[in-house]
């Protein structure tokens, strides 16, 4: 019980503003003299002067006189006092970290972002963006590209390129072309066409073949050789 007892003391003398906040009317702090006059240093005169009470708290709020702080004894003054009863909602705490989402302002800012560059980067991107552009561009790029592109183009190129691919296509084209070579192919096509050609050429071979038809042909020709 004992125990108790001096537990209740200790914590009632560490918080005296429990059981009252108030200034001291008898203590002083010392005098000084003003206007060929003592004045005296109490409690009433750390905020008798209101252009000076900022000065004289910070000043003489933790003087200590006679080995008596000033704080203790004008305590209204100089450690404030608390409100008569808490607060009906405690505040909110503060968060662990920041938000991993921006916040939604309802209004915009009051002076907006930097304008963008006048001109477009020397240097590519280091990495390709997300996604790609909902339009092509209106002039194509300088270089071509070290690489095809994975996935061919839906329409066809405008134009032909300049310069022929290094291997021919794996699967022939649906519409032939609009003109013949200007050089025959250096070699013989592996198969021969499906169907004969429906007029014959104009001019003969200019050497024969190296090797006879393996089956005559089913009509005679017209003209003896």
């Amino acid at each position: 019980m004992k125990i108790m007892k001096s537990s209740l003391l200790l914590v009632l003398s560490a918080v005296p503003s429990i059981l009252g906040c108030e200034d001291s009317t008898t203590f002083t702090f010392g005098t000084y003299p003003y206007n060929n006059a003592e004045t005296t240093r109490d409690c009433a005169w750390l905020t008798a002067n209101p252009s000076k009470t900022a000065t004289r708290t910070a000043e003489w709020c933790s003087y200590v006189y006679d080995g008596t702080p000033v704080s203790s004894e004008c305590e209204a003054t100089c450690l404030g006092c608390p409100t008569s009863s808490p607060s009906a909602m405690p505040s909110k705490p503060p968060t662990l970290g920041p938000t991993m989402s921006p916040t939604v302002t309802t209004k915009p800012t009051t002076s907006p972002t930097r304008p963008p560059s006048p001109a477009p980067s020397p240097f590519p991107t280091a990495r390709p963006s997300s996604s790609p552009s909902v339009s092509p561009t209106d002039v194509p790029s300088q270089h071509p590209s070290m690489e095809p592109t994975l996935i061919p183009s839906a329409p066809p190129s405008l134009m032909p390129s300049s310069i022929p691919s290094a291997s021919p296509t794996d699967i022939p084209s649906a519409f032939p072309s609009l003109g013949p070579s200007p050089s025959p192919s250096s070699k013989p096509s592996r198969a021969p066409s499906q169907h004969p050609s429906m007029e014959p050429t104009l001019l003969p071979t200019l050497l024969p073949t190296t090797v006879p038809s393996l089956a005559p042909s089913a009509q005679p020709s017209l003209l003896p050789t």
